[in-house]
């Protein structure tokens, strides 16, 4: 533990610089990945693939209006949180799992057990971010956003714009989450497990993690009490262009923007100027 504690240290000497900046883009991309959802949700282009699956679940345990399709007021109030919680302990419980081979390799190999700390980070700072997140979530829609108005006082062009602005600026504040690398919180730590397990480009990575939600939603749609017509408005009613969207774009479009960030923030250069004004320091 002393030599962890001893490297924690030596890093944290040398990459200070960057680690503010990895710190600064986590404070920034985490509310506004946030916003990016919740002024999404005032569009009714479908619900997000993560919400379809939840809504999935919770329309077999309490059921749903199967006239409209829609989701009883008092389902979303009590179990809602319930689901979102189980969800991204599934997440989370993935990510252990991608994790666990290389940890396992490193430590009968090498007898290195940072790899096995770092699992264990990954677990709190996981549930530290859920936890935050749907406060944020809560806080949006209830105290900053005009819900009400965004719905039902605008014409289709404008909740058109909003819908594509609200894409944008999630993947953009997932973009800047991922770059920063630290507390990447369930819905992004299992993608980045994965992608580190396969070697597989990040934009390919995101499009499998969100199919792994957004499936067993629409296989679980199948079991949804009433009959095909019920079932039907359910569907229509909850499954949308954006729902897709979100699904099968977000990779691409995160990546994008990752791609212009790796450019314009280069974490080893960044680092490599600490290095020669430390040794410059030593040689004076």
């Amino acid at each position: 533990m002393n030599k962890i504690v001893i490297k924690l240290k030596q890093h944290f000497k040398v990459h200070w610089r960057s680690i503010l900046v990895r710190i600064a883009l986590l404070m920034v991309g985490f509310p506004v990945s946030s916003f990016g959802v919740a002024l999404y949700q005032t569009t009714t282009f479908g619900v997000s693939q993560m919400d379809f699956t939840i809504y999935t679940i919770a329309a077999l345990w309490k059921g749903y209006d199967q006239t409209t399709g829609e989701m009883l007021n008092q389902v979303l109030q009590n179990q809602y949180l319930i689901i979102f919680i189980l969800v991204l302990l599934f997440m989370t419980i993935l990510s252990l799992i991608f994790a666990l081979p290389k940890t396992i390799k490193s430590i009968k190999k090498e007898k290195n057990y940072q790899p096995l700390l770092m699992m264990l980070v990954t677990l709190f700072s996981n549930i530290i971010v859920a936890v935050l997140a749907y406060f944020l979530m809560d806080v949006f829609l209830n105290d900053v956003l005009p819900v009400d108005f965004l719905k039902e006082q605008l014409d289709q062009k404008v909740k058109n714009l909003i819908f594509v602005g609200a894409f944008l600026i999630f993947c953009f504040g997932i973009a800047l989450w991922v770059h920063a690398n630290i507390m990447l919180g369930p819905f992004n730590s299992y993608c980045y497990e994965f992608q580190k397990l396969t070697n597989k480009p990040y934009s390919f990575a995101r499009v499998m993690m969100d199919l792994v939600i957004f499936a067993p939603g629409l296989c679980l749609w199948f079991f949804l009490p009433g009959d095909w017509q019920s079932k039907g408005n359910f569907l229509i009613t909850n499954l949308g262009v954006g729902t897709i969207t979100l699904t099968v774009l977000t990779g691409p479009t995160v990546n994008l923007f990752l791609i212009v960030l790796k450019k314009t923030i280069n974490f080893s250069k960044l680092d490599l100027i600490k290095n020669i004004q430390h040794q410059e320091e030593q040689v004076s």
